[in-house]
């Protein structure tokens, strides 16, 4: 796949709704974390995506680090510093594959920030992939701010995660 192949399959998103270019991203986040977890859980144990808070941690404090701490932080790692700094590398000597490139390394990136084990790093690299993907959509979108785009639709998918495995 080239860079104008890319460029072109996220220019066709600029155009949607950003309401309905949210719920999307939301779906499609949702579409590909639910099946690969529930694989793994399958084919390994169905505790494997538990991951132990201390006893100390209350449900508010467990609610804002999942829901919004998370989002910000990885956001900002994932995207303005890795995904950004290496496309404008890229950009900057003129080198090919630059955006499948910066999007891979973000996403590992993302995916090896979930080491619990892995089985989680293997589903959040996919879930880092999308988020790349889902940052660079909002950026050539004219009515979207890239940041809060994948701060929301993280935090939105963190929010689906606390409900079903922490309350």
């Amino acid at each position: 796949m080239t860079e104008n192949q890319v460029n072109g399959y996220l220019l066709q998103f600029s155009n949607w709704h950003r309401g309905k270019l949210f719920v999307f991203m939301i779906v499609i986040d949702q579409v590909i974390s639910i099946p690969l977890v529930k694989l793994f859980e399958f084919l390994v144990s169905d505790d494997i995506f538990f991951i132990e808070s201390s006893s100390n941690d209350t449900l508010l404090f467990m609610f804002l680090l999942y829901i919004v701490f998370a989002p910000v932080a990885e956001t900002i790692i994932c995207q303005l510093v890795i995904l950004e700094g290496l496309l404008y590398f890229f950009y900057k000597f003129k080198l090919k594959n630059g955006i499948l490139f910066s999007i891979t390394i973000s996403g590992l990136v993302f995916g090896f920030g979930h080491s619990y084990n892995w089985y989680y790093v293997f589903v959040t690299f996919f879930i880092g992939l999308l988020y790349s993907l889902y940052y660079l959509v909002a950026k050539k979108h004219k009515n979207m701010n890239p940041f809060w785009t994948v701060v929301i639709v993280h935090s939105m998918s963190n929010l689906f995660s606390f409900i079903i495995y922490d309350l």
